[in-house]
């Protein structure tokens, strides 16, 4: 997890994608991993999957606020602010 948030935070999207892939992909049972994710994807401009990422989160732990908040700026960066509006 640390490499993962460390390569987002540098702004390495590839390598960041890689390693929550890797992460989801051995544990896909927790909420912060599928927000930072959803991050990660929205970085490298593939909202459609930010989006996806963001509701697993919210699945996981409906009370997530980052996550809510993840999605509804995804959504408006869709051109979708009635959806983004719901979010918030």
């Amino acid at each position: 997890h640390a490499l993962a948030e460390l390569a987002l935070v540098a702004g390495a999207r590839d390598e960041a994608r890689a390693a929550y892939g890797a992460l989801l992909a051995s544990d896909g049972t927790v909420a912060r991993w599928w927000n930072e994710a959803g991050v990660a994807e929205h970085q490298a401009g593939r909202l459609e999957v930010a989006v996806a990422h963001y509701r697993q989160a919210l699945r996981l732990d409906p009370r997530n606020a980052l996550a809510f908040n993840n999605l509804g700026v995804a959504l408006m960066h869709q051109g979708e602010p009635d959806a983004a509006r719901d979010a918030w």
